[in-house]
């Protein structure tokens, strides 16, 4: 963990936190990230000294800003998908748990990469939207109806000219 009252070209001891698979940040009320461990700067590929501060800002997208300063303004355990811009580019989403941390009055930020689940669940949603669009379009009528109800839960534009939907 690399603290940020200490000069980051000087010699630290390793810390538990640094053993974390999870990226780890120690942040204020104010967002200001006291510590940070090694698996925090994997993720954003940012060096210590851009980390520390206010600089873990920079891999907050501005969409994501103002949900994350209210959460940690609030001081309270709280859990929050954000989006994470890396110095490299690279995109990434994930899922941050603030906690109360002991004493000092800070709060202990876990996140969790969700990147790879959220880049197949986009996947499965564009391959869902272009087999609708697909099943509209085709000149054969067709329906989905619940088991259960009978209910039609989908019908595409020939099914519903031809039964008068």
């Amino acid at each position: 963990m690399i603290e940020h009252h200490v000069q980051t070209s000087r010699p630290r001891a390793a810390s538990p936190l640094d053993a974390l698979p999870l990226p780890v940040l120690e942040l204020d009320a104010e967002g200001v990230a006291w510590t940070v461990n090694e698996a925090f700067l994997r993720l954003t590929a940012l060096r210590v000294d851009e980390a520390l501060g206010m600089g873990w800002w920079a891999a907050v997208p501005p969409d994501s800003r103002s949900a994350l300063a209210a959460a940690l303004a609030a001081g309270r355990a709280v859990d929050l998908p954000i989006r994470l811009l890396r110095s490299d580019g690279v995109k990434a989403w994930a899922d941050l748990q603030l906690s109360p941390s002991s004493g000092r009055g800070r709060l202990l930020a876990t996140i969790h990469d969700v990147t790879a689940s959220r880049v197949r669940e986009l996947a499965a949603l564009a391959e869902s939207e272009r087999l609708r669009l697909m099943a509209s379009n085709v000149p054969v009528a067709i329906a989905y109806y619940e088991s259960v109800g009978n209910t039609c839960l989908y019908a595409n534009r020939r099914y519903a000219e031809t039964f008068g939907l």
